[in-house]
C-alpha cells in the first residue's frame, strides 16, 4: 500500500530517491550529493515549501549534471539505469515548474537526447522488487515520461504563438488551437490513457 502525505508525494516517491541516495552514495561524493537532493527536494514538495523544493529542486539537477558528464558511466548496469532514473526524475520535475510557473529550465535539460530511458531491469535486493512491484513505479515513471512528452508538444505551440502575435503567427503555431488541432490532442491523451497498465487506470466519470 502506498501512503500518501503531503500535495500527491506518497512514500513510494521518497523511497525512491532515498534508495538513489543510499545506491550511488558509497560511489563518489558527487552521487552523494545528488542522491540526498533528491530527496530533500521531495521532503520541501511534500511539506508545500515551494521555493524550497525549486532549490532543492535545481541543486539535484546540477549534481546529476554534473555527476553524468564528469564520470565513465557504464549505462547498461545497475548503477547505470539508477542513474537514468535520477537523470529522468529531475528533467520531469523541472519540466512541471517549468509549464506551471514558467520557473527556468537548468542545463540537465541538454543531456535529453543522450540519456536513454530507465529499463528497471535489475533490483539490489528483494525489499527493492517488491517495493517496485507494490507502487507499480515502473508503471508510473512510463506513463509521466509520456505525458511529459504530449505537455512539452503543447506548451511550445501556446509558447510560439505567444512570441509572434496574433497578427504574424505561423499557421502552425495556431494550428494547435485549431478544431483539428484540438482533436489531434485529444487523440493523444487518449491513447495515452489507454495504454496506461491496469493497476494506474482509473475510472470514467
Amino acid at each position: 500500500m502506498t501512503r500518501k502525505f503531503g500535495k500527491g508525494i506518497s512514500v513510494s516517491s521518497t523511497n525512491e530517491g532515498y534508495k538513489t541516495s543510499i545506491i550511488l552514495k558509497p560511489r563518489s561524493t558527487r552521487q552523494a550529493v545528488c542522491g540526498h537532493a533528491i530527496t530533500g527536494k521531495l521532503y520541501y514538495q511534500s511539506c508545500s515549501r515551494h521555493m524550497e523544493f525549486w532549490r532543492a529542486m535545481i541543486s539535484a539537477s546540477s549534481a546529476c549534471n554534473i555527476l553524468i558528464t564528469s564520470d565513465n558511466i557504464d549505462w547498461e548496469s545497475p548503477r547505470g539505469d539508477l542513474i537514468k532514473r535520477a537523470y529522468w526524475h529531475c528533467a520531469t520535475m523541472e519540466t512541471t515548474l517549468h509549464l506551471d510557473m514558467d520557473l527556468p529550465l537548468t542545463s540537465i535539460m541538454n543531456l535529453e537526447q543522450r540519456i536513454a530511458l530507465p529499463l528497471f531491469k535489475s533490483t539490489y535486493c528483494e525489499e527493492d522488487f517488491e517495493g517496485d512491484q507494490k507502487s507499480h513505479w515502473q508503471a508510473h515513471n512510463s506513463s509521466v515520461l509520456a505525458l511529459r512528452r504530449i505537455c512539452i508538444h503543447i506548451q511550445r505551440g501556446i509558447s510560439e504563438m505567444s512570441k509572434q502575435g496574433a497578427n504574424s503567427a505561423s499557421k502552425n503555431a495556431f494550428s494547435l488551437l485549431s478544431a483539428t488541432g484540438v482533436q489531434q490532442l485529444a487523440s493523444q491523451l487518449t491513447q495515452w490513457r489507454g495504454l496506461l497498465p491496469s493497476a494506474i487506470q482509473w475510472p470514467e466519470e
